[in-house]
């Protein structure tokens, strides 16, 4: 990928300077930038053992492959059903797109693992609190906010609003304790700038610039001649943002290079009422378990659908989604199961009962 060039340039250069103990401003990584963690995450790899792109793609990879065991841990602690949480790590394990995106020197597969970690102990500091989980969340909070910093924001948000009304025992003390571990955190951040970036970056206007250079540089770009400078026209576009980042790219799109990804892509088409339906259910009945889930997957989804203005990107930037994505649908293909069974059950029922009343008529 194109990125992987400008991560190994620049992350060498920061190695250079490193090793010569001089820091210039020409030299210096801006980190009002999205993104400017990438260039120490690679700058690091390089001081230690030299300029070798290779070696970066191999730690991404290796730390790819972890990824999978964080998901199985995090659907244990949510839904409690090993059956889930392998069916989930399976998928995890052997999607297209998560091999891909975590095999190169990208950011995609640093920050799925980053955002899994944080839901984690987000859900352990929410069953109880601990300290060694509430400096993990801060940490991998920080290595978010590093690596893509408007998903950092989503993700506080969600794993605020799970620590304060997403608690299984709803009490005023687990609220308070919830409330006071996120101003904490939120505190921590604030002095390290989190807000004046918040304020720089996150407007209109910067939306649609980054949405319509990403349009017009990319031969698959879409909706360049749309203007999403006031609420009323994102609002609009909205639904269009929504297609491509769930469904793109489109049948007519897939040329001779996409051959790879069409399985992939029939599967998650054909996933698609799975999701539905375990997002219906989980809205319904378990509001409160999965609550921080919800929050974050519709969240980053609707930034990503106004964001984003290429197919290429679009479809890369959905894998950092698939290991919620994954869990809602395996909700909803067990509930399908269950209903099988439960279909056949009562059909069974009913054929005892015919058979029973045939026989007593033959008798009588």
């Amino acid at each position: 990928a194109g990125d992987a060039y400008t991560y190994d340039a620049w992350g060498n250069s920061l190695s250079q300077v490193w090793q010569e103990g001089k820091m210039s401003s020409s030299s210096s990584v801006d980190i009002n930038r999205s993104g400017w963690g990438m260039t120490y995450y690679v700058g690091a790899i390089y001081y230690l053992i030299g300029q070798n792109k290779q070696a970066g793609q191999f730690i991404t990879a290796c730390i790819g492959a972890i990824t999978p065991m964080v998901a199985y841990k995090i659907v244990i602690l949510q839904a409690g059903q090993q059956k889930m949480a392998r069916t989930v790590t399976l998928l995890m394990a052997f999607s297209p797109s998560m091999i891909l995106w975590s095999s190169e020197l990208l950011k995609d597969g640093l920050i799925v693992f980053c955002l899994c970690m944080c839901m984690l102990c987000a859900l352990k500091l929410r069953e109880k609190f601990s300290l060694k989980y509430l400096l993990l969340l801060f940490l991998f909070l920080f290595f978010t906010y590093a690596l893509r910093h408007y998903i950092f924001y989503i993700l506080f948000v969600s794993v605020a609003g799970g620590l304060i009304l997403g608690v299984k025992r709803f009490s005023p003390r687990r609220i308070a304790q919830g409330a006071v571990l996120i101003l904490v955190i939120g505190f921590a951040f604030a002095y390290f700038g989190a807000g004046d970036v918040l304020e720089k970056n996150l407007d209109f206007d910067k939306i649609q610039d980054a949405r319509k250079w990403s349009a017009q540089a990319a031969g698959s770009g879409y909706g360049a001649d749309m203007d999403i400078r006031d609420a009323r026209s994102a609002f609009i576009f909205l639904p269009i943002g929504l297609a491509y980042v769930l469904l793109a790219p489109f049948p007519w799109m897939i040329g001779a290079k996409h051959l790879m990804i069409i399985p992939e892509l029939i599967l998650w088409w054909l996933s698609i009422p799975f999701l539905i339906r375990g997002y219906w259910f989980a809205i319904r009945y378990r509001l409160r378990e999965s609550l921080m889930m919800c929050l974050f997957t519709i969240g980053l989804t609707l930034v990503y659908a106004l964001y984003q203005g290429n197919v290429g990107t679009a479809y890369r930037q959905r894998a950092q989604l698939y290991v919620f994505f994954f869990i809602f649908i395996s909700i909803g293909w067990e509930l399908r199961q269950q209903a099988k069974i439960i279909r056949q059950t009562e059909r069974f029922r009913w054929n005892e009962q015919m058979r029973n009343r045939w026989v007593n008529d033959t008798s009588a």
